[in-house]
């Protein structure tokens, strides 16, 4: 087969190569036998005493990790659109292409014009989201040609991984200038299951986009530094972190490593001759002023964008709560250990966050787990990496561009770019074994099919959710083919995760004029439809970990004439989802006598108490055409007053 007898030969020679400028320089002794062996194979023979091995090991080392990282997120293509997905989409549909470079309208009509009882809509808190160009012009692009189709989506946020794994190998070829630990991190970053989320869900595609351009910008920075790089790679630096600003959020941090990177390649301790190193920093300096301008800019750019966010946000589980310094501290603690954990033992990742763990654990015992974990986890990369100060700098690829996601509730795609410093790490552990004699083909073989089956696993996994959604969808259209222009289409019992579900319908029938309102979201979780919870130590764990959000709360709905409605849950309360979590319920809905109006129907809160609504009545608009579906349990049934 290719890649394994590929594998072999970059394994077995990549010890012994350079990584650059290998067309160069005189063959190793060792290796004259296996040059010549090869240049029976190729178009020209190597001249006398030159070697071109090295570049067709670089080559080979390309393609495995070019399908590495295909292979091991390919059965997602089959996946179907989730939560985010629905909102970029129809926001791909009914925006012009000049509106890829404005920021995203977020909060209040614009964004849950859909929700009755969201906070945002109610109290009317909207302004400016994320500024993404470079992600609407992804979405943007892949609508255009392809449409509703969730399969070109998946693709090219598989391609965005693809070229990641490659710009990964090339840094890497820069920091350890050898083929074989370079390829070793090629390889754990094309595999490692921890970017199944940021592959799979396409909303976290803005997680592989920024990748691409935040670590082109750092190799180019690094190559830029050696005696023989023409200007344009610094330029091209410079250029690549202003696209990787475009993508997302965290490439602010780019200087801050760029610096660590800088101070690396200059050399860590005093200045030569044991003088006080001010030539070092200025020409660090020097070096980093474009970026740091740059920066500097984007973030003026960004306050008023900032607070907006923060306040449509506000209540919200999403945002960690910057005006209470000890509860951030500990929300820090928490997720660095749970999100570096991670990356050294990639079990499925649950989205919790310190307010699920501390009612069951207590403050200081979790505080105290984090901080050991922590010390452990220090102490093994310490070990794995050595006493090479270029353990340190693979340290900092992983702390600085994750710092920002300590502003949020800890999510897998967090990962997707700082995992290029555990690589690293990896890389520098495989190095030093190999230098001691140690073949570790078939474990690394062994791990790269394991980090494949894993990612399989999770790619499964997430397709649950989403598969449902679109099992939905497909009844709504087929029990609602034709609908009218304009109708209005109540959707009752929402499950959490297909949350945005309600945009497809005016989507798949082009009817933009298509009112769709969500009358209610399901509290629970699981189970949901076939699915059901059977194993004992799943029901502790989900029950603890997610109170509320397990069992089964049966929600009965009654015409009370042809235009009312009322709706009761037992066993749980309305506006306790997961999802309203993070888009949270008005307060002033969740109180009875509560009563709202819109056009073409109004409600009334029958009964509530501390833990949420109970009952509610929905009065409709007579003379406007309708239709209520019920999608309780994963279902889809269609209420009507006959």
């Amino acid at each position: 087969m290719l890649v394994p007898s590929r594998l072999r030969t970059i394994l077995a020679l990549g010890e012994s190569v350079p990584f650059f400028r290998l067309d160069g320089g005189p063959t190793p002794s060792a290796l004259q036998p296996v040059v010549a062996a090869a240049g029976k194979h190729l178009s020209t023979p190597p001249a006398p005493g030159r070697t071109v091995l090295g570049r067709h090991l670089r080559r080979y080392a390309a393609v495995v990790v070019a399908l590495a990282a295909f292979v091991t997120f390919a059965n997602s293509i089959g996946n179907y659109f989730m939560m985010d997905d629905y909102w970029l989409v129809e926001w791909s549909a009914s925006h012009p292409w000049s509106a890829v470079l404005e920021p995203y309208r977020v909060g209040g009509q614009e964004e849950y014009k859909r929700y009755w009882f969201n906070a945002s809509r109610i109290n009317a808190h909207a302004g400016e989201g994320y500024f993404r160009p470079l992600v609407s012009v992804v979405y943007k692009g892949v609508w255009s040609i392809w449409g509703l189709d969730a399969r070109a989506y998946h693709l090219s946020s598989i391609a965005l991984h693809v070229a990641t794994s490659l710009i990964v190998l090339w840094l890497a070829g820069q920091f350890f200038r050898r083929c074989g630990p370079a390829f070793i991190v090629g390889l754990a970053f094309a595999v490692h299951p921890a970017k199944a989320e940021a592959i799979q869900w396409v909303g976290g595609n803005a997680n592989p986009l920024v990748a691409v351009f935040y670590l082109l910008a750092v190799t180019l920075f690094m190559r830029s530094r050696d005696a023989d790089s023409p200007p344009w790679f610094f330029v091209a630096s410079v250029g690549s972190f202003v696209l990787a600003l475009l993508g997302h959020e965290l490439a602010v941090t780019l200087p801050v490593l760029l610096g660590v990177v800088d101070w690396w390649k200059t050399g860590f301790g005093p200045a030569a001759g044991g003088g006080p190193g001010s030539w070092r920093w200025r020409s660090i300096g020097k070096r980093l002023t474009p970026f740091v301008a740059i920066g500097g800019a984007y973030v003026v750019f960004h306050a008023g964008i900032f607070a907006d966010i923060q306040q449509y946000q506000a209540n919200s589980m999403y945002l960690h709560q910057f005006t209470d310094p000890p509860l951030f501290a500990r929300s820090v603690l928490f997720q660095f250990a749970y999100l570096l954990s991670h990356l050294f033992l990639p079990l499925p990742f649950v989205p919790i966050d310190l307010d699920n763990l501390e009612p069951l654990l207590g403050k200081v015992p979790l505080m105290a787990l984090s901080a050991a974990l922590l010390v452990v986890l220090g102490w093994l990369w310490r070990r794995m990496g050595g006493r090479d100060s270029r353990m340190l700098v693979a340290a900092a690829f992983f702390l600085i561009p994750v710092l920002p996601a300590f502003l949020v509730t800890p999510t897998e795609r967090q990962l997707y770019v700082p995992s290029v410093g555990f690589c690293l790490l990896l890389g520098l552990a495989y190095e030093r074994l190999t230098a001691r004699g140690q073949s570790l083909r078939v474990r690394v073989a062994f791990l790269s099919l394991l980090g494949i089956v894993l990612a399989w696993t999770y790619n499964v996994m997430w397709s649950f959710p989403a598969n449902i959604a679109r099992g939905q969808i497909q009844e709504l259209q087929r029990q609602l083919p034709a609908p009218e222009k304009g109708m209005s289409v109540y959707l009752l019992n929402l499950w959490s995760p297909s949350f945005g579900l309600e945009m497809m319908p005016a989507l798949l029938a082009g009817d933009p004029t298509l009112d769709v309102q969500v009358l209610s979201i399901h509290p629970k979780l699981l189970p949901v439809g076939e699915f059901q919870i059977d194993n004992a130590f799943i029901q502790r764990f989900f029950a603890a970990a997610l109170p509320g959000a397990t069992g089964k709360a049966p929600v009965t709905a009654e015409w009370e004439s042809a235009d009312v409605l009322s709706v009761r849950i037992r066993n749980g309360r309305f506006m306790r989802s997961l999802i309203e979590e993070i888009h949270p319920a008005a307060e002033s809905v969740q109180v009875t006598g509560a009563r709202v109006e819109y056009p073409n129907f109004s409600v009334e809160v029958l009964q509530a108490d501390a833990d949420g609504v109970e009952a509610m009545r929905f009065v409709f608009k007579p003379g406007v055409t309708r239709v209520v579906f019920d999608l309780q349990d994963g279902r889809v049934r269609r209420l009507s007053p006959d």
